[in-house]
């Protein structure tokens, strides 16, 4: 709160703002994976919920494959994104954009990896389901 007066006395951090940016972009997409963790993402259990159980099973591997093709492809053009700002730097922190925009594959990748962990899990619990 203090850093804004420092201008009224002559000097001034421009760099908080924008470290205070870069900062709320990784929380954000890291959160994307929390939320994900938790599947606190509205469409993921809504659409599930809907049915009957007999088709809840089926239904929840396949929003967990659309999530997942929608992942890959998110992280692939991510990456992509990464490549052509990696000459790009920040004007007051003086960062690659690079590693501003890395939180999009990074994300990806720890999203594919989680959704792939549920899945398995969901394939074991299934297992025991029927062989009980």
């Amino acid at each position: 709160m203090a850093i804004r007066y420092f201008a009224v006395f002559g000097g001034s951090l421009p760099w908080v703002e924008e470290f205070a940016r870069f900062t709320f972009i990784w929380m954000t997409f890291l959160g994307a994976i929390v939320a994900l963790d938790r599947t606190e993402h509205i469409c993921i259990d809504l659409l599930v919920k809907v049915f009957p159980p007999a088709l809840q099973r089926p239904l929840a591997a396949a929003v967990e494959a659309v999530i997942l093709a929608f992942l890959v492809v998110y992280t692939v053009k991510g990456v992509d994104f990464v490549r052509l700002t990696t000459d790009q730097m920040s004007p007051q922190l003086n960062l690659s954009m690079a590693l501003i925009h890395a939180a999009i594959p990074v994300s990806g990748v720890v999203m594919i990896l989680l959704v792939l962990s549920q899945f398995r899990q969901r394939v074991r619990t299934w297992r025991r389901a029927s062989h009980a």
